[in-house]
Parts: structure tokens; sequence; C-alpha cells
């Protein structure tokens, strides 16, 4: 079998057609170089056979050696992509250009990457979820309690709950999210008074 020609880059049409008739592919690295290639030496050669590489992979990718089209129930999914990584070079040069410019020009301007949250900052959001968590205490509409678990002296105050904390307890017999928000008042309310 000879190489397919009418590309750029015949080794990879070479390659997936020959994946497509079935044969496998293994690495091989011989101690004595098998094949020995004169790698460009200035920069404009280099940038030129750059160039060459990316448009005729991006050939391929639009030819009837698409690995979508060619290789669809002859080879796995994933040598499918595999193979469109390499063919899709020339495009995807354009995102990685944008990433590699356009934060550093924001941050040396002082403009951020981010927008700011209409809620206001992280910790104003996160950080209460996460007291809650810590505490014992589950999120909003969720029917199960975690365990808490206490130290001998919480435990104590916990012992001693004020009147009020258990007239609301007694009278949550409603649904469990108005019974759970009656007893995180009572808590909060608790709270402020062991600060004072």
């Amino acid at each position: 079998m000879g190489l397919i020609y009418g590309c750029p880059v015949e080794d990879i049409v070479t390659g997936l057609a020959i994946q497509c008739r079935g044969w496998k592919s293994v690495y091989y690295n011989p101690e004595r170089p098998s094949f020995v290639g004169v790698a460009p030496n200035t920069l404009e050669i280099a940038l030129v056979q750059q160039k060459r590489w990316s448009e005729g992979m991006f050939q391929i990718f639009f030819s009837k050696f698409c690995p979508f089209i060619y290789g669809h129930g002859k080879i796995h999914f994933g040598a499918q992509m595999g193979y469109c990584i390499y063919l899709l070079w020339a495009p995807v040069s354009f995102p990685t250009m944008y990433y590699a410019i356009v934060p550093p020009l924001c941050l040396l301007h002082g403009i951020p990457l981010f927008p700011k949250s209409s809620a206001g900052s992280d910790e104003e959001i996160v950080l209460p979820k996460v007291k809650q968590c810590v505490r014992g205490v589950p999120p909003r509409g969720r029917g199960k309690r975690t365990v808490r678990v206490l130290t001998s002296n919480q435990a104590k105050e916990s012992s001693g709950a004020t009147s009020r904390t258990r007239n609301l307890r007694a009278k949550s017999s409603r649904s469990p999210v108005d019974r759970y928000s009656l007893l995180e008042r009572a808590e909060q309310q608790r709270e402020i008074g062991d600060e004072s």
C-alpha cells in the first residue's frame, strides 16, 4: 500500500485509510533511526511549514476523508475525535489567540475579566450556606436533618432552651418547611441573645 496523494499532509490521510481498513497502529522506536528528515532551520521556513500543515489538515476535514464520514463504522468514535483534534488545528488557533491576548490586556487596563454578581459579593452568597452546613442545618426545602455533634457546654445550653423555643416547637405541626423556618428563627434569636 502506498501513500494517498492529493493533499499537503498525505501521512494523515494514509494513516486514517490504513486504520479504516482494519490495520492496528503501534508505536515503534528502534535504536537506530529508521527515517531521518530535515527540520526547518529558520523561523520563516518553520512558519511556512506550519501554515501548510494546518491548511492541509483543514482540507482533509472538509474532504471525503473526514474521520466522521470516512471512518464511520470503521474506527472507534474516540479515534475519529482524535483525528479531528489535529484536523481542526487551524480554526482552533483563533480562540487560542483570544485567550492569549485579551486577558492580559484586560488586566493591564484594569478591566475585570468576570462580571460582578448582582446579588452581592461571593462571601454574602456562599458563607451563610457554609455556616448552615457546619451547624448541621439542612438547606431549605430538604426533609432530612443532619446530626449535629455538640460539646458538653453546647448540650447544656441547648437543653435549657427558652420557653419561646418550646412553644414554637409545639406549634410547629405544619409542613416540614414551615416547621424548619420556625426552628431556624428560634435558633437565630437564641444566638443573638448569646452574643449580647
